[in-house]
């Protein structure tokens, strides 16, 4: 069911949606050859379709095996989004390796030379007995060497990604709350690594983990001893502690306290629904330290597993670069609606 309200999944909004997300498969598993990729598919799948017509065959099974394979993956369009040829495209993938080979084999019997049917095929059609052949034989090929160019570099990026959280985990396991840490982006995103490798440290040995300082409000709130941020550069953990001062007076100059800032949310039955305002420019983010720092659109209604009592704010990034936050909110399990607003 992915994290979606199902009452959307017929509306026009959402399934445009997955179509465009869909329609990015072929970029996401060939990048720039992907239109490679699209005409080699469609020449044998366009072959395998003539050859069962053909023969007065309808090939509804394919029909109904790429409907069960896309579309378990339409409620994961929008959150957490298809943006890579990671596990969702995984499944995807080996169907379309199967049809190809399935397709390369079909073709190339259809030109046996020991079949009446293909001697007569071959002595009526020739370019397309040769484009049989040329597509049974060559077409895996290349689309190896297209999936191959495109995934070495997505494959480091990846791994970069993957050193991220390695080295951020070991800081997280051999440090205390005697030291905070300003976590990386990625890690902001999939948060719950964090707080899930605390709870682990702590279940196993009994100790403490570093403060996590997810947003700059949180340093106005915390006494700071040392202060560590990862850079990517080096793939480490720095010490930034003497760049708090300018990142707390950063904070103060950028943040507007008396700006208009509204929300209404609810947690029910496992469905968050919220409601943010009054600003239609600039971006919402909800900021916990539980949490990490989640984008949001000004409305809608997601299935998300939340700790009861978890603390958060929300923050508003206006379109000129200032900021302004709600007072501390905590989300309880299936209580009434809450609004909080200030004029």
């Amino acid at each position: 069911g992915g994290y979606v309200d199902s009452s959307e999944y017929l509306s026009v909004g959402f399934v445009s949606d997955v179509l465009q997300a869909f329609m990015r498969f072929p970029a996401l598993l060939a990048g720039s050859a992907a239109w490679v990729l699209v005409l080699v598919l469609m020449a044998l799948w366009g072959a395998c379709l003539f050859q069962s017509l053909k023969q007065g065959k309808v090939p509804w099974l394919a029909l109904v095996v790429a409907a069960a394979v896309l579309l378990p993956l339409a409620p994961l369009v929008r959150s957490p989004g298809i943006t890579l040829a990671d596990r969702y495209l995984l499944l995807p993938w080996a169907v379309v390796s199967f049809s190809m080979a399935w397709c390369a084999s079909r073709l190339a019997g259809a030109v046996n030379v020991s079949s009446p049917v293909a001697v007569d095929a071959f002595r009526a059609l020739p370019y397309l007995t040769m484009s049989y052949l040329t597509m049974s034989y060559l077409a895996m090929p290349l689309v190896i060497v297209l999936t191959l160019l495109h995934a070495f570099p997505v494959r480091q990026a990846v791994a970069a990604s993957g050193k991220e959280f390695d080295v951020q985990a070991v800081f997280l396991w051999n440090h205390d709350n005697s030291v905070a840490y300003l976590p990386s982006h990625h890690a902001l995103n999939a948060f719950w690594f964090a707080t899930g490798l605390q709870t682990l440290k702590q279940r196993i040995t009994g100790l403490s983990s570093p403060v996590a300082v997810v947003d700059e409000i949180y340093l106005t709130q915390v006494d700071v001893n040392r202060l560590f941020t990862y850079q990517s550069d080096c793939q480490c953990m720095q010490d930034v502690t003497g760049q708090v001062a300018e990142l707390r007076t950063q904070f103060f100059d950028r943040t507007r306290e008396g700006e208009p800032l509204s929300l209404t949310y609810s947690y029910q039955q496992g469905y968050f629904a919220w409601q943010f305002g009054p600003w239609q420019q600039g971006s919402y983010h909800v900021v916990s330290d539980r949490l990490g720092v989640l984008p949001l659109p000004a409305s809608g209604r997601l299935r998300v597993t939340l700790e009861d009592n978890v603390p958060f704010y929300l923050r508003y990034t206006s379109a000129q670069g200032w900021v302004t936050y709600s007072a501390l909110q905590r989300v309880v399990h299936d209580t009434p609606e809450v609004n909080w607003s200030r004029n």
